[in-house]
C-alpha cells in the first residue's frame, strides 16, 4: 500500500513542478528606494511606478481614448489624494509574454513626476500583484522575479 501510494505521489510531482510559475521583470530603482517597471501600453514603453499596497492606475498624460465617466479618488505614493479622470480599459505589457488586460483608474500625477523628475505611465498595485505567491526584489540583478 505505501508504495502505491509512493508512486502515485511520485506521478504527481512533475506536475506540480510545472504548475509553477516565475516571471522576471526588469526593475530600476531611485535614489529615493522607489523602484520602476518599464511597461508599455498601446505599444509604447513607460516607468511604472511598483506599489505592492497601492492600487494600479495609468498616468492622464498617456491620453487613452477608452475611458467611462466614473469618478474615484486614490492616494498615490507619495501620499498626494488625485481624483480621477474615469476608468480606462488597458493592456500592461511586462515583457516576456506577460500581460494584464484589466480597467485602471486614469489620474493626474504630475506631483509624482516633479518629485521624481522624469515621466511616469502610472503605478503597478496590488490588483495586480495579488495572484502572486511571492515578489522577490533584486536591486543588484535589476529584476523582479515573481512566483506562483
Amino acid at each position: 500500500m505505501a508504495k502505491k501510494f509512493l508512486g502515485a505521489l511520485l506521478l504527481l510531482l512533475p506536475i506540480t513542478c510545472l504548475a509553477a510559475e516565475r516571471r522576471e521583470l526588469e526593475i530600476c530603482a531611485t535614489r529615493d528606494g522607489i523602484v520602476l517597471l518599464s511597461v508599455k501600453v498601446a505599444g509604447r514603453p513607460h516607468l511604472f511606478i511598483l506599489d505592492s499596497a497601492g492600487m494600479t492606475t495609468v498616468n492622464s498624460s498617456l491620453a487613452l481614448s477608452q475611458t467611462t465617466g466614473r469618478k474615484t479618488s486614490a492616494v498615490t505614493a507619495f501620499g498626494v489624494l488625485t481624483e480621477s479622470y474615469g476608468l480606462a480599459r488597458v493592456t500592461l505589457d511586462f515583457g516576456g509574454g506577460y500581460f494584464v488586460t484589466t480597467d485602471v483608474p486614469i489620474h493626474d500625477l504630475k506631483a509624482v513626476e516633479q518629485r521624481l523628475k522624469r515621466p511616469i505611465g502610472g503605478v503597478v498595485g496590488y490588483d495586480i500583484l495579488r495572484d502572486w505567491k511571492r515578489l522577490t526584489i533584486d536591486r543588484e540583478k535589476g529584476k523582479l522575479i515573481l512566483e506562483r
